[in-house]
């Protein structure tokens, strides 16, 4: 498993945290508007993107909104100690293959 950061432009809409919390239970969000999460997946960035913004079925539906998934190799911030411990979990895990 990777970890990736998921950059919005604005805050995610219900419909996607909703495929979030189900595909990726274990994600993370890094602020309180809802704009930025963490990922651990297996798919790639392309994969998660088209899981969680699907194409549009219809013309009522809402445009995909702005956003880039990135996986991360190297990090350095600030953040409550329960996501540096989060982090660090995945960096434990053996990889597939």
């Amino acid at each position: 498993m990777a970890t990736y950061a998921l950059i919005a432009k604005q805050p995610l809409q219900t419909k996607v945290r909703e495929r979030l919390a189900q595909m990726y239970p274990d994600c993370r969000a890094l602020n309180e508007n809802g704009s930025a999460w963490m990922i651990r997946s297996s798919q790639s960035t392309k994969e998660i993107s088209g899981a969680l913004f699907p194409r549009l079925s219809s013309p009522m539906d809402k445009p995909i909104p702005g956003h880039v998934i990135v996986r991360v190799s190297s990090y350095w911030g600030w953040q409550p100690t329960d996501f540096w411990e989060w982090l660090s979990a995945e960096k434990a895990e053996p990889e597939d293959g």
